[in-house]
């Protein structure tokens, strides 16, 4: 068992309150087996934080979405280096393959930090206002 004890304590306390535990863990925790802990031992209903050279939370919602919420998704290296009109591809991109199925709230990868251009965070905000799903064909 790779999980900690308070890990697993406080799984049982949220489930005793009917409280969701949302998880926030950086770094690598698919290679190991931790993430699996996390959805089935501690029963996490959300895990925070992808790193797009880890695991892009696309990736993560495809893998294990059908038991636990994506919360993030956008990468704070490209939130603080793409220009305007490429992060709002991107992010639109990330929104068309993780909203569909719901288990999914987008933000960034982290706290937004002070170096992240106001432009590129608003761009960020306003393309989750203006993302709507594909229609459907009859």
């Amino acid at each position: 068992m790779t999980r900690s004890a308070s890990e697993a304590s406080w799984g049982g306390v949220r489930r005793l309150h009917g409280k969701m535990f949302w998880y926030h863990r950086c770094g690598n925790i698919y290679d190991s087996g931790v993430v699996e802990d996390l959805i089935e031992d501690v029963q996490i209903d959300a895990l925070h934080s992808f790193q797009d050279a880890v695991l892009p939370a696309a990736d993560f919602k495809a893998r294990y979405g059908d038991r636990v919420a994506a919360l993030g998704g956008v990468d704070m290296n490209k939130l603080a280096r793409m220009d305007e009109a490429s992060l709002r591809g991107y992010v639109r991109g990330i929104l068309d393959r993780c909203m569909p199925g719901g288990r999914f709230a987008l933000g960034s990868g982290n706290s937004v930090a002070n170096y992240i251009p106001l432009a590129n965070y608003f761009a960020r905000l306003d393309e989750s206002r203006r993302w709507r799903p594909p229609r459907r064909s009859v």
